[in-house]
């Protein structure tokens, strides 16, 4: 099961299917915006083995430079992100994805 609804906290058993999606969605954010990436990890609760979680897909993104992040809006979108700024989390350009939010 991947996603959860806005407003729900639950934690669900930890699954390899995570892993995958976090492969899958890393190769969609990786053909539209490689040229702005240093690296993507999978982070948080769910790219822990073994270990129960929110059903949401937490990826980090590192970018050559922070002003590339504002590049990025656009072709994230087309992915299905959406862009919640810079006021988030300190000093991160914040996105997120689905309704339930899966990523």
């Amino acid at each position: 099961m991947l996603g959860l609804p806005k407003g729900a906290v639950y934690l669900i058993p930890w699954s390899e299917k995570w892993e995958r999606e976090f492969e899958l969605e890393k190769e969609r954010i990786e053909t539209q915006i490689g040229k702005y990436i240093v690296g993507i990890h999978h982070i948080g609760s769910t790219a822990v083995k073994h270990l129960s979680a929110k059903p949401i897909i937490d990826i980090g993104i590192e970018l050559r430079s922070f002003s590339d992040g504002e590049l990025c809006v656009s072709p994230l979108k087309e992915l299905g992100y959406s862009y919640k700024g810079t006021n988030i989390l300190l000093e991160r350009h914040y996105f997120n994805k689905g309704e339930p939010r899966t990523h």
